[in-house]
């Protein structure tokens, strides 16, 4: 076998020129790194926006809900209540059962007193607190006005509602 070996010829592989080679890479050109820096930024600046955006919306989607649930449970709890002449203490349950502060709630009263007769040209009015007199005191025939306002914890977000209760 060294026979055969020694009998085909060796070619000679000639060395590569590296000079040539080296002259030819040297990295990228300050031009061409900031073109790359600047396309990046283009494509990522307009994401992250996107992202904070979508973010901040959730944010603020999940506090609405948030506010309007306990919202429903206050004008529920007036509502289921009898005739009184004050609903906080229903009110202000609705965000103590969430762990919320009372102070986020705010509850304003308003009755109905009828006009002179029942004819359109002597309309009645809508009298601040809840009920007649002073002291105030329940009436037959009496038509309540609760407008109950709920803020978020963060205070981005305010809801109204307005529940009518009467005797009628």
């Amino acid at each position: 076998m060294n026979e055969v070996a020694q009998q085909r010829p060796r070619r000679r592989i000639p060395p590569r020129d590296r000079s040539l080679s080296m002259s030819r890479d040297h990295g990228f050109s300050v031009v061409e790194v900031v073109f790359t820096i600047t396309l990046i930024g283009l494509v990522l600046v307009p994401l992250l926006q996107a992202t904070l955006s979508s973010i901040r919306a959730s944010s603020t989607a999940g506090a609405i809900v948030e506010v309007d649930s306990v919202l429903q449970d206050a004008a529920d709890r007036v509502t289921r209540a009898g005739t009184l002449c004050e609903y906080d203490t229903y009110v202000q349950a609705a965000l103590t059962a969430r762990g919320w502060s009372t102070s986020q709630v705010t509850a304003t009263y308003q009755h109905y007193e009828p006009g002179v007769t029942a004819k359109a040209d002597t309309p009645g009015t809508w009298v601040d607190g809840a009920c007649v007199g002073d002291p105030p005191q329940r009436t037959a025939r009496l038509i309540q006005k609760v407008s109950i306002t709920v803020t978020s914890k963060s205070g981005a977000v305010s809801r109204s509602i307005q529940v009518v209760k009467s005797d009628v």
